[in-house]
């Protein structure tokens, strides 16, 4: 008895994207990904979901407080747990205020909203004397329903503390943090 053994040998060759494409269809690497599944389940949260031009219509819709009590619970989403408005007679220029523990250092945040139009440099100054004036203060938020003037959005480049956040970008993470339906 005689047995004959052959080795085939394989040369690594590299697939071309086309071809890579054409061994796998769009619908299997969905399935694969199992995204395909959640597009299904997703499908009527997604109508029943509102654009940010919508939520920014609701957004100026709010009463002053209520727009500083959205501000509230979005810091708190951003993990700032503590996070309270203050008192409308008493609030020195500041809104909210929050802090949250980062690598064992209390990291605290003041917030100033504005709900109206267009917010001026003189605002974001405002902002910034606070945050000088107490030392604890490692973040300021500035918050508007509406949009900040050039000059405002130039002063605030300056200082690397201070966050603005206009009326769509709030709008849009209002929607993220399923804060406003």
């Amino acid at each position: 008895m005689h047995f004959v053994i052959s080795c085939i040998y394989i040369t690594p060759v590299k697939l071309a994207v086309e071809a890579v494409e054409e061994m796998i269809s769009t619908n299997e690497w969905l399935e694969i990904f199992g995204i395909e599944k959640r597009q299904k389940e997703t499908k009527f949260a997604d109508s029943v979901r509102i654009t940010i031009e919508e939520a920014k219509k609701k957004l100026s819709m709010f009463s002053p407080r209520e727009f500083e009590l959205i501000t509230k619970d979005f810091l708190v989403k951003l993990g700032f747990k503590n996070a309270r408005v203050t008192q409308q007679s008493r609030d020195g220029g500041i809104d909210v205020y929050g802090s949250r523990k980062i690598n064992n250092m209390d990291e605290v945040i003041v917030a100033q909203c504005k709900h109206t139009d267009l917010v001026g440099v003189n605002i974001a100054r405002e902002l910034l004397g606070v945050m000088t004036t107490n030392k604890q203060v490692s973040k300021g938020f500035l918050i508007t329903s509406g949009v900040f003037s050039e000059d405002c959005r130039r002063f605030s480049d300056m200082d690397t503390r201070m966050n603005l956040i206009d009326g769509i970008m709030f709008a849009n993470y209002l929607l993220q943090f399923k804060l406003l339906q």
